[in-house]
Formats: C-alpha cells, structure tokens, sequence
C-alpha cells in the first residue's frame, strides 16, 4: 500500500514538474518571438505577430495591440487575425479606431470584419459611417456588421440605412444584406420585391438571397405569382427556395384563421 502511495506520489511530482518545464518552456519561446517583432523586416515582424497568435498568454493581446499600430498593413492585419481568435473587450476600442479612421482601405477592411465578430451595439455608429464609404467592399463588411449586432431596437433604427445597402450599386452589398437580414418591416418588404430581377435568370445569387429574406412575410398578389412562376426555373435552388416562401406563407396564413 506504501509503495503505491510513494509511486502515485512520484508519478505526480513528475507531471508537475513536467508541466513547469513546459510552461518555462513556452514563455522562453514566446518572449524569442516577441523579440522577432524587433526586426525591421515586416515579413520577420508578420510571421512574429502569428506565431505569438498561437499562445495563449495573458502577454499575448498586449503583444497584438502593440502591433496593430505597425507602419506596414500586413503586420497591422496580422495582429487584427490574431486578436479575432477571442475578441478580447481590451482590444475593442482599438479595433473601432481602425475600422472608422484607418486610411488603408485594406487594413479598414480587415478591422471592419473583426469589430462585426464582436457584435457590440456599441459599434453601430462606425458601421453606419462605413456605408458611406467609396469603397463597396468597406460598405459590404460595413452592413454586414450593422446587421449581426444583437440588439434589435438598434436595427429597427438601422433601418434608412438597411435600405440604402438594399439599393446599393453594387449587387454583391445588396446581397450581404440581404444574406444578413433578419428583420421583419413592411417598408424592408417593399424594397425586397422591387429587387426581384424582371429578367429571373439574369443573377442567380441575387434571387437566391431575395427568396430566403422573403421568408416569413405575408406576400402581396404580384409577389405571390412572381413566386409561383419560379416554381419552374431551371435553377433547382431557387425552385427549392421559392417554394419554402410560399410553404411559410401558407402555414402562417392557416395560424391566422
């Protein structure tokens, strides 16, 4: 019975020590990579910035929001791609800063995308000013990140702008808000019907995504035939969609009586 005890107890002293070796281990080879950043290669101080991404040390967001002020843009979204794996509540109001003031587009981009992981209400005014953008990608992730905040009061209040990304120019922002949109308003319904296409096999991704956000509402008379005429498309999705509109409507028009 001793010798179990003294033999249990070994055995745990080993793993203990072990794992001090690890850990000491680990900071040693974090703190090389930390010091890596010091190089004046961007490419040294990129590939410094994703090896210290993969530790999970308290060090670790200091490290990434130290480096998101990088004079190069591939280290500053390096850093952004590192700070996404937790969304750490440090690191939001840097994150912010970047997707509203950041001059590089591309950078911009890249925080825009990360700020919409955290899904803060608090962000809400940096994605509406990024739907004035010039740049339909900075409007696309801009949308994107209005609509995945959770709080509705916020996007029933969103919803001009919702619109406006409805009517964009750009059909691959029209579609994001469309992908994104889960919110039930008559005046969204309006602007969702005039987006189907009079020419229905001219853009498939835009008719796909105009038939699941039709999903749940009442349909007028024209929509409904619009619908009905869909059933017959040569696109076996958007036959399959069309007719999960009208099934939805159906069952909900039965609930009512």
């Amino acid at each position: 019975m001793k010798k179990t005890f003294y033999l249990l107890l070994l055995v745990v002293v080993s793993v203990s020590c072990a794992r001090k070796i690890i850990v000491g281990e680990d900071e040693e080879l974090l703190e090389k990579h930390i010091k890596q950043y010091d190089s004046s290669d961007w490419e040294e101080r990129v590939d410094a910035v994703r090896k210290v991404s993969g530790f999970r040390s308290d060090r670790k967001v200091t490290f990434l929001l130290r480096a998101t002020y990088d004079i190069h843009q591939a280290v500053v979204i390096e850093s952004l791609r590192g700070l996404s794996v937790s969304y750490p509540e440090v690191a939001l109001d840097r994150i912010q800063y970047l997707a509203e003031f950041e001059n590089n587009d591309n950078v911009r981009w890249y925080a825009l995308r990360v700020l919409a992981g955290y899904r803060n209400s608090k962000s809400a005014p940096v994605f509406v000013i990024g739907l004035n953008s010039s740049d339909w990608l900075i409007r696309e992730a801009s949308i994107r990140g209005l609509l995945m905040i959770d709080d509705y009061a916020i996007k029933y209040v969103s919803i001009p702008y919702i619109i406006e990304a409805l009517n964009d120019d750009k059909v691959n922002v029209r579609i994001a808000t469309l992908e994104h949109l889960d919110l039930r308003d008559k005046r969204l319904y309006d602007t969702i019907v005039a987006l189907i296409p009079s020419d229905i096999n001219r853009n498939s991704s835009l008719l796909e995504a105009i038939l699941k956000a039709l999903r749940g509402y009442k349909l007028d008379g024209t929509t409904r035939m619009k619908l009905i005429n869909l059933m017959t498309h040569q696109n076996k999705q958007i036959r399959l969609l069309a007719f999960r509109v009208l099934k939805e409507e159906k069952r909900q028009n039965k609930k009512s009586y």
